[in-house]
């Protein structure tokens, strides 16, 4: 893996017998020959897919969300409207979000994630070779829920 090298196009090659096969990873650093691709760019994974021909049906999408403390006397909020945020600005002028006001109370320094995310129409990631080209495997489309689809490990939290 080659950090802070993006991806500028990919080669795909057809044998005898019609099959189409990753061949070349064209970068801003130079090709690399490899006859293996694993599609792990996230909202860009549709972009990758299309150097290849492999349509990659994902849908990309600003996503926010706030995570909390645990909040007394509430077990799962399904849907719990802000109505209002407080904020507060450091020596530095930084803004921070101090509170979430929900219609279920006041949150306290809450962490506000705000990221894009790539979702898939029924909610389940796209794994595994791509029908359309060899060696064009899929690992996207995780619904904002990759890390909580690995086994947790002796020691730590799976929130």
């Amino acid at each position: 893996m080659i950090e802070k090298c993006p991806v500028t196009g990919i080669q795909v090659s057809t044998d005898d017998q019609g099959v189409k096969r990753v061949k070349v990873v064209e970068t801003t650093h130079g090709t690399i020959q490899t006859p293996v691709v694993v599609n792990c760019a996230g909202v860009w994974a549709a972009k990758l897919g299309q150097m290849t021909g492999v349509k990659v049906p994902l849908i990309s999408m600003h996503h926010a969300y706030v995570v909390t403390e645990r909040i007394e006397g509430i077990q799962v909020i399904e849907n719990c409207p802000v109505t209002g945020i407080q904020v507060s600005t450091d020596d530095l002028g930084v803004k921070r979000v101090k509170a979430v006001e929900t219609t279920h109370g006041t949150i306290q320094t809450p962490v506000v994630v705000n990221c894009a995310e790539s979702f898939t129409a029924d909610h389940k990631p796209l794994m595994g070779e791509a029908p359309e080209v060899r060696g064009f495997f899929l690992g996207c489309g995780f619904n904002s829920a990759g890390d909580k689809r690995r086994p947790v490990t002796e020691g730590e939290t799976n929130y």
